[in-house]
């Protein structure tokens, strides 16, 4: 995978990554064009010859190549400030950049425990990770990639949980929410922002989830705020295919 040189914006993904969601909403809401590279379960070993992280999202703008979700967003804020994702003004700034990290240290391993870990939803979801790979990664994903979730999970410490525990803290997390979006319908501010985006794209993996998309519907104030920020910042083609090219107009 060589940087380009042609001044294009080409995103290194794993489409159901939150975080890979996260970049392609920014992208989108700031009217860029941009290609995706979709990565096979079998070459995430290979991703750190291309990021130290060894992580997707990895995006090439131009000659430049930026990992890290936060960093991409970062630096396409900084490259196109309009529409504007992050306020001018300190305070609302503070209260972005800690929600979008509590969205990505927090509510990400909500999505991934239950979308990965837990049996309803572990096998489909497996599936869907590796539908691009060879046959035989496919049929030992729903077996490996639980397990490796589960490891991951248990060392964060949510995994060690109980299904009932993980359902009250995600209750809590998620009236706490609803209250925070009630007064202006966003998350900071009475404009989306870099929050929003953060937010919304690990609330749509955990809506994909059983256990998850219950607990949001019941909450209608929450489910509209959803809706919204998606239709302003996902891409119409939503699970864009590999190799294509995402042209927001």
């Amino acid at each position: 995978m060589k940087v380009n040189t042609r001044g294009e914006i080409v995103l290194t993904q794993m489409e159901i990554s939150p975080f890979c969601d996260k970049v392609r909403r920014v992208l989108h809401y700031k009217g860029l064009n941009y290609s995706t590279r979709e990565v096979k379960v079998a070459e995430i070993s290979f991703l750190k010859r291309h990021a130290p992280t060894g992580k997707v999202p990895i995006l090439d703008y131009g000659e430049r190549r930026i990992w890290d979700s936060t960093d991409i967003c970062l630096a396409l804020e900084d490259l196109h400030p309009m529409p504007a994702l992050i306020p001018s003004d300190k305070r609302a700034r503070a209260d972005v950049m800690l929600i979008e990290d509590w969205a990505d240290e927090t509510l990400y391993f909500f999505e991934m425990t239950m979308r990965f870990a837990w049996p309803d939803d572990r096998a489909r979801w497996s599936l869907e990770l590796a539908k691009r790979d060879l046959p035989a990664v496919r049929m030992l994903a729903p077996f490996l990639v639980p397990r490796l979730t589960r490891k991951i999970v248990d060392f964060q410490g949510l995994g060690r949980k109980s299904r009932a525990h993980v359902l009250r803290d995600l209750n809590r997390l998620l009236d706490s929410l609803t209250v925070r979006v009630a007064d202006t319908g966003y998350c900071v501010g009475h404009t989306i922002t870099l929050a929003d985006i953060s937010v919304a794209a690990q609330i749509h993996c955990i809506n994909g989830s059983t256990e998850g998309a219950a607990a949001i519907n019941a909450r209608p104030d929450l489910a509209a705020w959803k809706k919204r920020i998606d239709d302003a910042t996902m891409p119409q083609a939503r699970h864009a295919p590999h190799d294509t090219v995402v042209d927001p107009r």
